[in-house]
């Protein structure tokens, strides 16, 4: 199946001062299947290490870390003369320090190209002790989005670029059209962006074959949580975090993470589930939206620093964990089953792959939430989602008409695309799913540093003949 993913990779083998590649990402979400494709397609050959699979290799990585130390190993353990034109390939790098440790020696030395891949690196890349900056570059994979998910579908690059055309020219779908991708997209709420459970709905069109895959998955992650967490009351709170998730979005007034409905143990907050929630987050299980005070930027000010939601990286595995009919429910046409908690994860989850850094706005005393604030490339906008059966949208209303800092206001919801009067961008609930990625805001030009320079070389008695159309 094509990802997006697969580009980054081909640019980054095609650089030739490039560092080592460390593919991060959550479990089971191809990451091991892209570098091998970049080996197959863009190498003569390719060395594999598992360390999880095959700890034997870890004493490759230990004692002396030096390159040629490390090659002498590997050749005899390989039976390799040369590693000219070879990817070194090492999977699961965070079962062996030493190998993350040994990649600025070997980077140096320049004797092959190295790509790495893990799941849980976030201790590891957080110690200084085995960071080898400069030498590392951090790319990220996460489950597939809706546009590669119509791609395993049989969709091409143009029949989506199609879709994208109609988003951002805010020109309304054919009916039928609009009927069909809404139901793919109820599809892709329950089957997610997990490759193994996609392929297997793509194969069979049965969400039973889909379900499988995401029980198995669903098994791995609790199994990290246990394989990586030496204290046993640490990874029983993790689980029972990781398991909370379903249950505090679907809650019915604020799906903002309430430590207290973790366990039924009353006086447990931060102090016993912080730690947890940060681990989760670390490994790419679930990923956090903070709240705001004030509609306004930057952001980062005005958050609250206590009130978050928590979202899951894939919407498959959060609809698995809710049961079977909640499924069956969502592709019926009923997204609004546990108060639209799956739709508004995976629009918080569109915009969070594209690079935008999205806060939500939730005051009492206003009477207003907003489920998504964020910076649409240089203009502060903001998404109000109605899974509900009330399409009115008040809180959105009275944000606009009390808050002048907002730039750009949509309502995501089960219609077409449209302008209302009040300016209001209307949007389909997979329309987010084709916004425009994050960019780099440019900065303006220097157009004043030779005249600049001239005039400090003037005032130390070295002048310097200015032009005269710039004097």
């Amino acid at each position: 199946m094509e990802r997006k993913i697969d580009k980054v990779l081909r640019d980054w083998s095609d650089r030739r001062d490039h560092g080592a590649l460390v593919l991060r990402g959550p479990r089971q979400v191809g990451k091991s299947y892209a570098i091998r494709k970049l080996g197959t397609e863009r190498y003569e050959s390719i060395i594999e290490i598992n360390f999880e699979d095959n700890p034997d290799y870890i004493s490759l990585f230990e004692g002396d870390l030096s390159a040629d130390a490390v090659f002498e190993r590997l050749s005899f353990m390989f039976y390799r003369d040369s590693f000219e034109g070879c990817l070194l390939f090492l999977d699961e790098i965070q079962c062996c320090p030493g190998a993350f440790s040994a990649l600025k020696p070997m980077v140096d030395d320049g004797r092959c190209d190295i790509a790495c891949s893990g799941s849980v690196l976030s201790e590891i890349i957080v110690d200084r002790r085995l960071t080898p900056i400069g030498s590392v570059e951090l790319e990220y994979m996460g489950p597939m989005d809706f546009e590669e998910f119509l791609w395993a579908m049989g969709f091409t690059r143009a029949q989506t670029d199609t879709i994208r055309s109609h988003v951002s020219e805010m020109k309304p779908f054919d009916r039928l059209v609009l009927k069909r991708l809404n139901d793919l997209f109820a599809r892709f709420l329950v089957i997610g962006g997990m490759p193994a459970s996609v392929s297997a709905y793509a194969a069979s069109h049965m969400y039973t074959d889909s379900y499988r895959r995401l029980e198995y998955i669903q098994k791995l992650l609790s199994d990290d949580i246990r394989r990586y967490v030496d204290n046993p009351t640490e990874s029983l709170r993790i689980n029972q975090c990781f398991e909370s998730v379903p249950r505090q979005l679907s809650r019915e007034k604020d799906a903002s993470f309430i430590y207290s409905d973790v366990s039924e143990k009353s006086g447990y907050g931060q102090r016993e589930y912080g730690s947890a929630i940060s681990w989760l987050e670390g490994a790419g299980i679930i990923e956090l939206c903070r709240n705001i005070e004030e509609i306004s930027e930057p952001f980062e000010m005005k958050t609250s620093g206590k009130a978050f939601k928590v979202f899951m990286k894939d919407t498959g595995i959060l609809t698995y964990m809710m049961g079977p009919a909640v499924a069956n429910a969502i592709v019926g046409g009923n997204v609004t089953i546990n108060n639209g908690a799956v739709v508004e994860n995976a629009i918080f989850g569109a915009l969070s792959r594209k690079g935008y850094k999205v806060h939500y706005y939730s005051n009492p005393t206003r009477r207003m939430e907003l489920d998504c604030v964020f910076n649409l490339n240089g203009r502060l906008a903001v998404i109000e989602v109605k899974s509900g059966r009330r399409k009115s949208a008040k809180s959105l209303n009275k944000a606009l008409s009390e808050d002048k800092a907002i730039d750009v206001a949509m309502k995501v919801s089960d219609s077409n695309l449209s302008v209302d009067e009040n300016g209001v961008l209307h949007y389909p609930f997979f329309g987010p799913s084709f916004f425009e990625d994050c960019r780099v805001i440019e900065l303006p030009p220097m157009d004043y540093i030779e005249d600049l320079k001239s005039r400090l070389d003037s005032e130390h008695g070295n002048p310097r003949i200015i032009p005269t159309e710039d004097r």
